[in-house]
């Protein structure tokens, strides 16, 4: 009992003397926001009063400390001591009322400053956007939000790459997004993020990531969040990248991913190392039309000849799909997989097996203007193009890849198709120009030399890509297909 008393007294002393401290820090913080004094101060004389009256000590504090669970807690028995809490809310009430004034006056104050030193950011009667609100979001951190009065200052003036840049300039900060705030017309919310922070230099897979029954596939992340693409709505990719830049990783994740939802994946690898670890694997069971594609859920071909001949495979499966799906009245793959799945259940009672997804890898596609291909260039361009164009709705995808491609070979109605380009570090600006869009370097100038894994897409996200380990992936892929092979025996 003693032992118990001592300590108690000692928590009572320890508690007394950092509220001091706090109180101290306090003043000083209020010294700082000369302008609002009156008003903090009539606020800390109202909370200092709330914590010590002594109805609040007594009827309230008193009753609740002498609760039984609140006695079965405190295995020192606070509650004999009334003060102890007392100091301990008084200094939470400072801390709280501290970080209330730096967020929303000396800061504030202060960021004011930096806004109007934008230059061009003026209405049409001179007036400078005003700052109403900072605080931190908390899906993030990491990143600040600034809510601001617009002053009539149209929000396309502020999206310009001009404007940004002069904020980012005078605010210190990188802006992540400019949007207006709540659908209002005369309030827009600016997130930003420090730049001392910087995306890790590499971020491993993480199998918890990975959604076997969903078409969304996760690419990586930035500071921000975490880069997704649903195939449904980007249903062809073009990457890009210099010698280690990081493609091949990025594509043997997207193997991974694809496998594990049951996608069929073919996979053209003219280097003939990239991508034999794949080869011959199945890890989930797929189905098709007809007898045009091999049982395996996985092929690599090393050679554009029999490229040709897996493309015009699943080009036979494409036309057979166009039939099916036209006899079943069904507009794309998802719908007709949830009519077939309903019919299965009422005629057979048995599990259907869904309509599986196709998914055609090329790596260093520009491969096919070598001079030795030019008998089977047109033929392979010819399908390539009948995919991209109507293989979105039949579940048929194109992954592209190389490291200076060639913007003779992504022309017409291949590249009008490919929704989602993404682009490593390319050794000059006309190969990003190709991945990204007309004017944009990015790919060059954004992407330092040596940065590995780092992509930029062609809306503009910046992402380290997820690093997949594909030889020891593989390998263990491989020994359980084995193991489960001889159990089936």
């Amino acid at each position: 009992m003693k032992k118990k008393k001592t300590l108690n007294k000692i928590i009572h002393h320890v508690l007394k003397y950092l509220k001091f401290i706090v109180k101290l820090f306090a003043y000083i913080i209020l010294e700082l926001c000369y302008k609002w004094k009156w008003l903090v101060s009539f606020l800390y004389i109202v909370l200092c009063f709330i914590l010590n009256s002594t109805i609040f000590q007594h009827e309230i504090v008193y009753k609740f400390l002498n609760h039984d669970y609140i006695k079965t807690i405190t295995f020192n028995q606070f509650y004999k001591n009334i003060y102890v809490p007392i100091y301990f809310l008084e200094i939470v009430g400072l801390i709280l009322l501290i970080l209330w004034l730096r967020n929303n006056f000396k800061l504030k104050d202060y960021k004011q400053k930096q806004i109007k030193g934008v230059k061009g950011l003026k209405n049409a009667n001179g007036d400078h956007p005003y700052l109403m609100k900072i605080k931190r979001a908390w899906v993030n951190l990491r990143m600040t939000i600034m809510i601001l009065n617009a002053n009539s200052i149209n929000i396309d003036k502020w999206r310009e790459d001009e404007t940004k840049a002069d904020l980012e300039t005078a605010l210190n900060k990188i802006i992540v997004e400019i949007e207006p705030y709540k659908n209002t017309k005369n309030k827009i919310k600016i997130t930003t993020i420090s730049p001392n922070n910087k995306i890790p230099k590499k971020i491993d897979w993480n199998d918890k990531n990975l959604d076997c029954d969903s078409p969304i596939y996760y690419l990586g992340e930035n500071l921000f969040k975490k880069i997704t693409r649903n195939i449904n709505d980007t249903p062809h990719y073009l990457v890009a990248g210099s010698t280690g830049s990081g493609k091949s990783v990025l594509l043997d994740l997207l193997i991974y991913q694809s496998l594990h939802k049951g996608y069929i994946v073919r996979v053209c690898d003219p280097k003939q190392t990239e991508f034999v670890g794949w080869d011959k694997l199945t890890i989930k069971e797929f189905d098709y039309f007809g007898k045009s594609l091999e049982d395996k859920q996985c092929q690599v071909s090393t050679s554009l000849n029999k490229a040709l001949e897996d493309l015009r495979k699943i080009d036979i499966e494409l036309a057979a799909r166009e039939v099916e799906f036209k006899n079943a009245r069904c507009r794309d793959i998802d719908k007709y997989n949830k009519i077939m799945s309903k019919k299965w259940q009422e005629v057979d009672g048995k599990k259907y097996t869904p309509l599986s997804r196709i998914i055609y890898v090329f790596d260093e596609f520009v491969e096919i203007s070598n001079k030795k291909y030019k008998d089977i260039a047109e033929d392979i361009i010819d399908i390539l193009t009948t995919i991209a164009t109507r293989g979105r709705s039949l579940g048929i995808h194109l992954i592209l890849s190389a490291q200076r491609p060639d913007h003779k070979l992504i022309e017409g109605q291949i590249k009008s198709n490919l929704d989602n380009r993404i682009c490593g570090r390319t050794s000059d600006k006309p190969s990003s120009e190709v991945v990204l869009g007309k004017g944009n370097y990015e790919g060059n100038t954004l992407i330092n030399n040596g940065e590995k894994g780092l992509f930029v897409t062609n809306n503009g996200e910046l992402f380290r890509g997820y690093y997949l380990d594909q030889e020891k992936v593989t390998e263990k892929l491989h020994k359980q297909k084995a193991i489960d092979g001889e159990q089936n025996l």
